[in-house]
């Protein structure tokens, strides 16, 4: 295994700094290495002196186009190690869905990385974001003796199957109310998977939904309350429109590659409403019909259980666009149902988009650090 060790001063302010040699935030050091086909990982330590505690970061999901790196933890690294914790993460063998599978089996890897590099941590905590608060949950459920507490950042926490209907049949609704904007299904392979500003498909998504609220019809405020976006404003409405359709015509694909071609995602008895005649809509919508193994593989990578025995502190917007809120009350009334409500903290943060709330988690994980300690619970 090749390690690579290297120092970075992580600076704040950085203008400020250039004439103030007097203030400067705490150094870390990077240590890197290999951890499976085409995946690396790396452990920030402080160069202040280290706690003897480990903060293991699972990252949310990737384009299946993009390279494999290592994530940006970002202010959490500065955070973090800045305060005296150990920090590490890593990349996956693949992006997309397959994520799930290969992000459990690497992250769960680096705790022995660390003992092996570094030497045993008193404690360890696991921090996720999106998809990697899914990985976070799922590995504090399967292995509660190793690891000590979660803060779960916009997790979709109720599961891939709910998280799958909710985006398929977002895009199904789409179709219906916009026919040909988008000229391939929602699980077949884009000709250009590219979905960004600029790009043909992306701009006539834009234009479609733009328009809707004004010709004939208003379709793009019934789609919106058809789909269930999470977004009361027209432009909320747009950007949530924008988020749910781009995230299947780039990932959808790759998800029934995991899946062996099966079709994972089922809408035959969905009933749909909000429209302006819903049963010309229930009527006029493509519909889909699951297959078993496909099925098997969204529940087993990951339908969480709710069987915790650490605390687990999650954080998510009010108007979370990609992940809904709902996935919070699906994830609390599993957590009850094991009887383990004593270890779950659920907090909503006012406002609209997919994550994005820095402050928060760094209010939230010394809390989630004194409840870990001391067995006291926090004030939601």
């Amino acid at each position: 295994m090749q390690i690579i060790i290297r120092t970075t001063i992580v600076t704040a302010f950085a203008v400020f700094l250039a004439r103030s040699s007097a203030a400067q935030t705490p150094s870390y050091t990077l240590i890197s290495g290999e951890i499976g086909p085409g995946a690396s990982y790396e452990i920030a330590m402080p160069t202040t002196p280290w706690n003897g505690e480990l903060v293991v970061f699972a990252q949310g999901i990737g384009d299946p186009n993009d390279p494999i790196a290592p994530p940006n933890p970002g202010v959490l690294r500065d955070t973090f190690t800045s305060q005296g914790f150990a920090l590490i993460y890593t990349s996956r063998s693949v992006n997309g869905y397959g994520a799930v599978k290969d992000g459990m089996q690497r992250t769960h890897q680096l705790r022995g990385i660390f003992v092996a590099t570094i030497g045993q941590p008193t404690r360890v905590y696991l921090v996720g974001r999106s998809l990697g608060s899914l990985i976070a949950v799922m590995l504090a459920e399967s292995y509660p003796g190793q690891y000590d507490g979660v803060l779960a950042g916009c997790g979709l926490l109720a599961g891939g199957a709910t998280e799958l209907a909710y985006l398929a049949d977002a895009r199904v609704l789409f179709d219906y109310f916009f026919p040909g904007v988008i000229p391939f299904g929602p699980f077949d392979l884009s000709p250009d998977p590219v979905f960004l500003p600029g790009h043909p498909l992306y701009e006539a998504v834009l234009k479609a939904l733009v328009d809707g609220f004004s010709s004939p019809g208003k379709p793009t405020p019934q789609f919106a309350r058809a789909a269930n976006l999470q977004a009361i404003t027209p432009s909320e409405i747009i950007t949530a429109g924008l988020i749910t359709v781009g995230f299947t015509v780039k990932q959808a694909h790759d998800l029934l590659e995991v899946t062996h071609g099966h079709m994972p995602y089922d809408n035959t008895l969905t009933v749909y409403t909000g429209s302006d005649n819903d049963a010309a809509m229930n009527d006029g919508v493509a519909r889909y019909v699951q297959e078993p193994s496909a099925v098997n593989y969204i529940e087993h990578y990951y339908t969480p259980t709710g069987d915790l025995h650490v605390p687990v502190l999650t954080l998510h917007k009010v108007r979370d666009p990609l992940n809904p809120n709902f996935h919070e009350t699906i994830y609390a009334g599993r957590v009850a149902d094991a009887g383990a409500s004593a270890f779950l903290l659920q907090r909503t943060v006012d406002g609209f988009g997919h994550c994005g709330f820095p402050g928060a988690e760094t209010t939230a994980f010394p809390e989630l650090v004194q409840w870990v300690k001391t067995g006291v619970k926090p004030q939601n």
